[in-house]
């Protein structure tokens, strides 16, 4: 088995919070990950990601050192800062991830459960119905057009780089017209940050039909 990524630290039915097993480990931005618990895995997406000090209470002050210089002269510094990444729950399978269902559980993760990131097989499955575009729509307080636009493209990339991937993103961009149709600007933001990546990744490619 893989390294784990993070450790659950809170959860309810629609979404959990992680401690990464690393400072600065965490999965990127709208990134899919998945808690394998005693009787079910639950997925969710990757919408929040911070760094802070470990307590509270105790305001983290710059140092004035270069990375190099921080590592010799502060190596406790994991010990007193921590990476957290908060994933909105899209799904939830047996034990084993498999059976992947694209539904809230019948109940949130166990705390203190080890999340690691989805494989390409658990990916195509919590994206073969549009619901995951719908409960990255309608979440609160995350940044929504930057977590649909990643988590979009991150399963069109499990799907390859043919008509499979192209389909995909065509279905999702005819959904989230439905999703934006009272909000045609925030649609447009999705779009715009989905074509800027793919253009950057294959600069010869055309824009999305959604005719």
């Amino acid at each position: 088995m893989t390294e784990n990524i993070g450790e659950v630290i809170s959860a309810d039915s629609q979404r959990f919070e992680a401690e990464c097993r690393h400072l600065y480990g965490a999965p990127a931005l709208g990134s899919f990950v998945r808690v394998a618990g005693a009787e079910r895995a639950v997925f969710g997406v990757v919408a929040h990601v911070a760094t802070a000090a470990v307590d509270p209470g105790r305001r983290t002050q710059a140092l004035h050192l270069t990375p190099d210089q921080l590592a010799e002269r502060m190596p406790q510094l994991e010990l007193v800062l921590r990476t957290c990444f908060v994933a909105l729950v899209v799904g939830y399978g047996d034990s084993g991830g498999e059976d992947v269902r694209p539904y809230l559980p019948p109940h949130p993760p166990e705390i203190h459960r080890f999340v690691h990131a989805c494989g390409p097989d658990e990916v195509e499955a919590l994206t073969r119905e549009p619901d995951f575009l719908r409960v990255l729509a309608a979440a609160a307080e995350i940044p929504v057009e930057d977590v649909l636009a990643a988590a979009v493209l991150q399963a069109a990339a499990v799907r390859g780089d043919g008509a499979l991937s192209e389909a995909f993103l065509i279905e999702c961009g005819r959904t989230l017209v439905g999703l934006f149709r009272r909000e045609p600007d925030r649609f447009q933001s999705v779009m715009r940050r989905i074509q800027a990546a793919r253009r950057a990744a294959a600069p010869w490619e055309r824009p999305l039909n959604l005719v």
